[in-house]
């Protein structure tokens, strides 16, 4: 019998509805090929200065070597333990089982999440003062009202009907958008407006979600990457350079 390796995870949970709910978010996200689950375990363990007894609920992962990190990051995300148990191991499987775990499980994918207003990055913009940004601390730039508000190179006809031969996006001639697609990992979808001054772009306004290589192409409707960008954060009414505001998105 020829064998693969594949990786094995465990962890407990207080009770079958809490364990229950994590297989279902492991499943789920195709971080796991499958997630079982044994009822009752009963525990003994030393926690905060005596012992525990308690009856738990055992769960146990396959996934691929590849997902493992990734897999095992997000279980203790997701858990509801302070410190959960995590036990990771690597174990030999049938070359058809091992390739089903491998065919059913998907890396995932880079998803921007983002209230923007896209613009032409000016060459005097400076630097700003850091700022919090839902829990992260983000280098600014300082920009002129003048910069602000100088156009892109493109034209607004170019820009719109460019954006219009993306797949499934619809377009307004008053600059509205609206881009829908999905992948493994579920639908996403971005709205946005696009404004312009003596037919020229002169910012764009942009929301919602979807992969970095979908934004990749609505960027290169505006002429990236030869046009410099800056985005604008909408909430935090704060200019960012283009890799700030990357990871920023990145992290949903």
């Amino acid at each position: 019998m020829k064998c693969r390796q594949i990786t094995q995870l465990t962890t407990t949970c207080s009770d079958l509805a809490a364990a229950e709910r994590l297989v279902a978010l492991v499943v789920e996200k195709r971080l796991a090929a499958c997630g079982q689950i044994d009822p009752t375990v009963h525990s003994r363990y030393h926690w905060q200065g005596g012992v525990e007894v308690d009856t738990e609920c055992r769960c146990t992962f396959k996934t691929s070597q590849a997902l493992a990190e990734v897999c095992g990051d997000f279980i203790l995300a997701e858990h509801a333990y302070e410190t959960p148990e995590l036990i990771v191991t690597t174990v030999s499987a049938s070359e058809a089982y091992a390739e089903w775990i491998e065919a059913s499980v998907v890396p995932p994918a880079t998803r921007y999440r983002f209230d923007i207003r896209l613009h032409h990055r000016p060459s005097a913009a400076g630097e700003g003062p850091a700022i919090d940004a839902v829990g992260d601390r983000l280098p600014t730039i300082a920009v002129s009202a003048g910069g602000q508000a100088e156009p892109m190179g493109i034209a607004f006809d170019a820009a719109l009907e460019a954006i219009g031969r993306l797949p499934a996006c619809f377009i307004e001639p008053d600059g509205a958008i609206l881009w829908t697609g999905s992948d493994a990992h579920g639908r996403w979808q971005v709205d946005g407006n696009l404004y312009d001054r003596g037919g020229q772009v002169v910012f764009a306004a942009l929301s919602g979600s979807c992969p970095e290589a979908e934004f990749d192409r609505l960027l290169a409707c505006f002429g990236w990457p030869a046009e410099p960008v800056m985005m604008e954060l909408v909430r935090a009414a704060a200019f960012v350079e283009e890799e700030v505001f990357r990871r920023h998105a990145s992290r949903g």
